[in-house]
């Protein structure tokens, strides 16, 4: 008997190659038991039907900031350069928000990305909340990583201190399902000796690095003007490219070389694109690192360098910008899915767990209402359009149910785990009662 069967919904897997079909999901313990056409023998406990739904792996955010949410849209209209020199003074408002506020805004992030069709996240804070942090993730249900900035711990010294440092951190994430990973550094702070350590570090413990990298243009000019190299190439030329598997976010200044010295190392790529756009970084060469297979995910970044948590929109973001500067054939819509699924997942190292429909893996997947105008008309067969209208034409908006190891976490855009109003009250007062103490002269740039 199956815990649970969803029948008659047209089921996009992303598997290689994956066709839609109309058909069946039944799932047992958490996992994907039966994937098929048409009905599915056998009882359930409990029986959907998904009829006029889409059915489609969870998808994984790999970059959020989720601390910067209640202040989001604050920094419209700046380049992130721009930002540093008005906000860096005032540690990105870190000293005013409380670490309450800083709950909410996490969980005020995770319900947004819930709600949006987002199964599995990581997030890259700037305050270490403690158990906070863990718990933040793990009260909404969702599926997720924690990035702990390993700066502030670095003057303990050696690995064996990083490691007793870690050790409450890596269990606490672990107890609850949490990936830790851990924050190295952006190129302003490049030391080879403190890069070298962190990934030793992490080479003996087991864990993942993840950095800010080649980011913008101004980060990549301090690397040739104090190294005489570029980001890629400093890691390379010392020999940083190859101790442990580095999550770099970003990954605009690159150069075609370089992606192939990428696709040799263990090198994953979290791009985001609206955020490149919108504070304008660049663009990524990312039909390059397709070709060159290095994985790539996608993800949004904070609330002032992009002001959605909305992955959709990502995936349509990183077709159309690629069409403009690449051509229209530069990313397929296929590709772009991908990234937002099955390479999303492939970059955490957890392809055969999550990231697509396939019997033994986490039942992590969500519904999506095809009954709207914009999503009409949806064409099985020959001029099949399913994965043309998930890339184009869906939204967040468009997604109904959410279900994290088989359990629903969303039902009928209703949250099953947390209060959706109490956390956007309490979120919502915090990004208040923060700004209400700065003129907007201190922090807004004067418009033209």
């Amino acid at each position: 008997m199956f815990d649970l069967k969803l029948e008659n919904g047209i089921i996009v897997t992303m598997e290689p190659g994956c066709r839609p079909f109309v058909g069946s999901i039944g799932v047992t313990d958490g996992r994907f038991a039966a994937v098929c056409e048409g009905a599915l023998p056998g009882e359930a406990r409990e029986r959907v039907d998904a009829a006029g739904k889409i059915i489609f792996p969870g998808m994984v955010n790999g970059h959020v900031h989720g601390d910067m949410t209640v202040l989001r849209g604050l920094g419209d209209g700046l380049t992130l350069l721009e930002q540093n020199e008005i906000y860096e003074p005032r540690r990105y408002f870190l000293e005013d928000l409380t670490k309450e506020d800083l709950f909410w805004s996490r969980q005020l992030t995770y319900i947004e990305a819930i709600m949006s069709g987002t199964t599995f996240l990581l997030e890259h804070e700037y305050t270490s909340l403690g158990k906070d942090s863990v718990r933040a993730m793990a009260e909404t249900g969702i599926r997720g990583g924690v990035s702990d900035d390993i700066q502030d711990r670095l003057a303990a010294g050696g690995a064996k201190a990083l490691r007793e440092d870690y050790a409450a951190f890596f269990s606490e994430c672990r107890e609850q399902g949490i990936l830790p990973v851990v924050s190295s550094l952006s190129e302003e702070f490049f030391d080879e000796e403190q890069l070298r350590l962190i990934e030793e570090f992490a080479r003996d413990s087991g864990v993942l690095i993840t950095q800010h990298f080649a980011e913008t243009d101004w980060r990549s000019r301090h690397i040739a003007e104090h190294f005489r190299t570029t980001p890629v190439r400093y890691l390379q030329e010392r020999g940083l490219l190859n101790i442990a598997p580095i999550i770099g976010s970003h990954a605009v200044q690159v150069d075609r070389e370089e992606v192939g010295m990428l696709g040799r190392a263990d090198f994953r790529v979290v791009n985001t694109p609206l955020c490149e756009m919108k504070i304008a970084d660049g663009v990524a060469p990312i039909p390059d690192y397709l070709a060159a297979g290095v994985p790539v995910g996608l993800g949004t970044d904070g609330g002032l360098w992009n002001n959605s948590n909305d992955l959709f929109r990502e995936i349509k973001g990183i077709l159309l910008l690629h069409a403009i500067t690449g051509g229209v054939r530069a990313v397929s819509a296929r590709q772009a899915l991908e990234m937002a699924t099955i390479q999303g997942a492939r970059v955490f190292g957890l392809e055969e767990e999550l990231g697509s429909i396939a019997v033994g893996k986490r039942a992590d997947f969500i519904t999506i209402d095809t009954d709207a105008p914009h999503l009409c008309p949806l064409r099985l067969g020959h001029y099949d359009n399913v994965l043309s209208t998930l890339a184009y034409s869906v939204t967040g908006q468009d997604v109904r149910d959410s279900y994290i190891g088989g359990r629903a976490v969303m039902r009928d855009r209703s949250l099953c785990r947390v209060d959706r109003k109490r956390i956007m009250e309490a979120a919502r007062e915090a990004g208040e009662r923060v700004l209400a103490r700065y003129d907007p002269r201190e922090l807004l740039r004067p418009e033209d």
